[in-house]
């Protein structure tokens, strides 16, 4: 069975980006700068802001064993541990 998902969305230009829009922009390029990427050199950076208003951030390890571990995999079982699994 197939299934279709359709997510709405809207795009921006940075100009209208709201100051925590910004905050979580910034935090994200901060966190990208952490990654280690020896396989891809593809740095990436993530902010998650939590219901709570907290703001978790996360990078792209990579290792021999696991090249690609994305930025934001332990982000939802860290965010679940903070405030509940609640996502903004």
């Amino acid at each position: 069975m197939e299934r279709t998902l359709q997510v709405p969305y809207s795009t921006l230009t940075h100009d209208e980006l709201s100051p925590l829009d910004l905050e979580l922009e910034q935090r994200a390029l901060e966190a990208a700068k952490k990654a280690y990427a020896p396989y891809s050199h593809f740095h990436v950076g993530a902010a998650v802001l939590l219901a709570n208003g907290e703001i978790v951030t996360g990078s792209n390890q990579e290792n021999a064993a696991y090249p690609r571990v994305p930025a934001l995999s332990g982000q939802p079982s860290s965010g679940h541990l903070r405030s509940g699994p609640t996502y903004r």
